[in-house]
């Protein structure tokens, strides 16, 4: 039995309208500087364009998946894996904030991975434990230790 997928047309519109928002105000915020320090007005404009149209894609690509497949250990702890060791070699690689991760035309801060990948930990971790969420032992000190455990990676590596 196939399941019809629907769209939430108005959450959809907000994503679309915010994004919209967001690349407004940050020309507005960015286009003298970038004027002055790359020639031409449009350049964190453009960069930031071209990430949101591949966020687009990949939101267009997860929109018409199940999420109930996502419901296995293998995609909780994978990103938090990949975050925790993005993390580990910023702070080794950037010897002077430990922040990013840096190549010649590349640029990555891992703490904003570490947020989606949290999340998506979380959510499996909750969705395993729903029978007993409230339960001190089984739940809540696990998930703590879990946010403890990564906001001290964040934290000792000063990544904001």
């Amino acid at each position: 039995m196939a399941m019809e997928r629907k769209t939430d047309w108005s959450l959809f519109t907000a994503v679309v309208a915010l994004v919209g928002f967001g690349l407004v105000v940050m020309y507005s915020a960015s286009s003298v500087v970038a004027d002055l320090k790359y020639g031409h007005s449009t350049y964190f404009l453009l960069r930031q364009s071209a990430a949101a149209v591949v966020a687009f894609l990949i939101m267009m690509y997860l929109k018409n998946r199940n999420y109930r497949d996502w419901n296995q250990p293998v995609w909780a702890f994978a990103p938090m894996g990949v975050a925790i060791t993005l993390l580990l070699v910023a702070y080794f690689a950037d010897g002077r904030a430990h922040r990013w991760i840096r190549w010649s035309f590349f640029q990555l801060q891992p703490s904003e991975l570490a947020k989606p990948a949290l999340i998506v930990f979380l959510a499996w971790f909750v969705s395993q434990r729903a029978p007993a969420i409230n339960d001190k032992r089984h739940t809540l000190i696990p998930a703590t230790l879990c946010l403890i455990v990564l906001a001290g990676i964040v934290v000792l590596a000063d990544l904001g």
